[in-house]
């Protein structure tokens, strides 16, 4: 998936960071609350639906995508995995 660094704006990762899950679950809640059509079509549907039960996202965005998908509801608890210690100043 080609990453849009204009959505990095606060943070500065390293490139093995940039090749983890973590950060990849971090990049598409990224995408899908201040990403643009083209990040989500770069995303891809699957990758989106697959994440979705482990996305901490606003309630608006996660019912859009629970909607357009047919999925229940779901509360998924916040993940310790979004820690980013170099989160820029």
């Amino acid at each position: 998936m080609k990453i849009n660094r204009a959505l990095l704006w606060d943070y500065r990762f390293s490139e093995e960071e940039l090749q983890t899950e973590s950060f990849r679950q971090w990049y598409i809640t990224r995408v899908l609350t201040h990403g643009t059509f083209e990040d989500v079509k770069e995303v891809g549907l699957q990758a989106i639906r697959q994440s979705l039960a482990q996305l901490w996202l606003p309630a608006a965005i996660r019912n859009f995508w629970e909607w357009y998908f047919g999925l229940p509801h779901a509360q998924p608890t916040r993940p310790d995995t979004y820690y980013f210690p170099n989160r820029a100043a």
